[in-house]
């Protein structure tokens, strides 16, 4: 198995939310304000992720202390506020090459937080749709040979431009949250431990957007153009426990799409002010890159609707990301054990 190949098998694990479940979330709002009927459940547009298998995000503050932490230092960016999008990248990829890598051992785990804003839609005429406001934490076994272990917990609910919050979206956006295994991905060992995964990926740009252009799949070939596919790609990779370089050379991939543009001053999701570069990376959709104003680290990312109609009215945010923490942690929090939970072995080649 090649190097591409495995992170290839690592991308194909992940749930990645695609311009047509945004259209199935758009006509659900619509058969809500038509009909009022609803089936049971709750549906949540998570932001796209690429890192844990079949997760959306990961979440922001660690309870536990644990030993041997880790963390990525912060940069420095001096000089006049770039002027445009081409310029604000070239000064992320040289913030991101300035960092140094975290470089897990096989028994450790990479630690990431992040605070999510999720779209969701309830499934009774009680519950108008809603923004779901949630901390992520994630802890990511090096050698992979234990699940990713995730913490969700639930910081607030929003609700939609003009909606109400009731007692039942309440109960709703309470689902699914609580700490858990996630199940192990089916390719194992590497896929199971993105980051040796990812440390794989070329540090070269023109090979870097290859390899991301190679995960496009038939829809996304069908729907958007490559440019679109590959920034869609790359966004849900540049906030993922990635090595230094890599980091570097997808922003430099970023830089060379044309397009791309400096939306100006903007606050993601954990409040925190920053610069966003933003695509029109799907139909009635686009996507930002949110970095530190002053140092050029990347914050995290956002989709925001741009389509026609009202429902959802133009602007509204589907899913932001803002990452908080990225570390490497010796230990699961206290009182989670591994026991019974474990991943195949790979079988070799």
């Amino acid at each position: 198995m090649n190097d591409l190949h495995e992170v290839r098998e690592l991308w194909s694990e992940a749930a990645e939310p695609s311009a047509a479940r945004l259209a199935a979330v758009r006509e659900r709002l619509l058969e809500e304000t038509r009909s009022g009927e609803q089936p049971d459940g709750v549906r949540v547009r998570r932001p796209r992720r690429v890192w844990a298998i079949r997760t959306a995000v990961a979440g922001t503050l660690v309870a536990a202390a644990t030993a041997g932490v880790v963390v990525l230092p912060s940069g420095d960016g001096p000089g006049p506020a770039p002027a445009n999008a081409a310029e604000l990248l070239t000064r992320a990829a040289a913030a991101a090459g300035d960092g140094r890598d975290i470089e897990p051992r096989p028994g450790q785990f990479v630690y990431q937080e992040s605070t999510a804003l999720e779209l969701a839609t309830g499934n009774d005429n009680d519950t108008a749709p809603w923004f779901r406001k949630v901390r992520y934490q994630q802890w990511q076994r090096a050698d992979g040979a234990v699940p990713v272990y995730r913490r969700t917990t639930l910081l607030g609910v929003v609700p939609l431009r003009g909606g109400k919050v009731s007692s039942r979206t309440m109960q709703l956006a309470r689902i699914d949250t609580g700490g858990r295994f996630l199940p192990c991905a089916s390719q194992p060992t590497e896929p199971n431990a993105p980051y040796a995964a990812h440390a794989k990926l070329p540090t070269d740009p023109a090979p870097l957007r290859s390899a991301l252009a190679a995960r496009v799949d038939a829809g996304q070939r069908a729907e958007l153009t490559q440019d679109q596919a590959v920034w869609v790609n790359l966004t849900g990779l540049v906030s993922a426990p990635t090595p230094s370089k890599v980091q570097a050379a997808l922003f430099t991939v970023a830089r060379q799409i044309k397009g791309a543009r400096l939306s100006g001053g903007t606050t993601d999701a954990a409040g925190r002010p920053g610069l966003a570069v933003t695509f029109d990376a799907r139909p009635g959709e686009r996507e930002d890159l949110i970095f530190d104003a002053k140092t050029y680290r990347l914050l995290g990312h956002r989709s925001v609707w741009t389509g026609a109609g009202d429902t959802p009215p133009s602007g509204t945010t589907t899913g932001d990301v803002a990452v908080t923490k990225t570390s490497v942690v010796d230990s699961l929090p206290a009182g989670v054990s591994t026991s019974g939970h474990t991943c195949p072995a790979a079988s070799g080649g």
